[in-house]
């Protein structure tokens, strides 16, 4: 009975080590997915704007504690707030939020790159970036760099003294 309770004593003890390591690990992992999701939406979006000779619009936004996006295309007018309600919107990975770095055009809530016919994003430079709501530090962010469309990835960078994402 002795040998029972030390090896389950020493079980728990490993466990309890372990156990935030393993979370943490989890969470840079749906962070990655998000970031690459992201990157593969806004992709997806300048295609589709190339191929339909038609501006289309990427627009994300934090709905509860779920960060949800829709891809359309661009009409004459801005859609109001009634029309983006019924748009068939996605959802990223459960516990990603978007980071308040995200610096793209925001309106109502809802964050936007619009990429016209050509793929470009007239001036709407930014970034989207992704946190966990487990409270960790570590972010991963999209980034829309130049006027042409060009995008990339980026991380926080934990030496740093206020961990921004580049």
């Amino acid at each position: 009975m002795l040998e029972i309770l030390v090896v389950l004593l020493i079980i728990g003890a490993i466990a309890a080590i372990a156990a935030p390591s393993w979370i943490s690990f989890l969470n840079n992992q749906k962070l990655i997915t998000a970031r690459n999701q992201v990157f593969d939406v806004l992709r997806q979006a300048q295609s589709t704007a190339k191929l339909q000779h038609i501006g289309h619009d990427t627009k994300f936004r934090q709905s509860g504690d779920r960060v949800e996006w829709v891809i359309h295309p661009v009409g004459d007018t801005e859609l109001s707030t009634a029309e983006l309600l019924t748009l068939p919107w996605n959802t990223l990975a459960e516990q990603v939020q978007l980071d308040p770095e995200t610096t793209l055009y925001r309106k109502d809530n809802v964050y936007r790159v619009r990429f016209n016919d050509y793929g470009e994003v007239n001036g709407q430079l930014g970034r989207v970036t992704l946190s966990v709501t487990s409270g960790q530090v570590r972010k991963r962010c999209v980034i829309v760099s130049s006027l042409l469309g060009a995008m990339r990835t980026g991380e926080s960078q934990p030496q740093k003294k206020d961990p921004k994402c580049d």
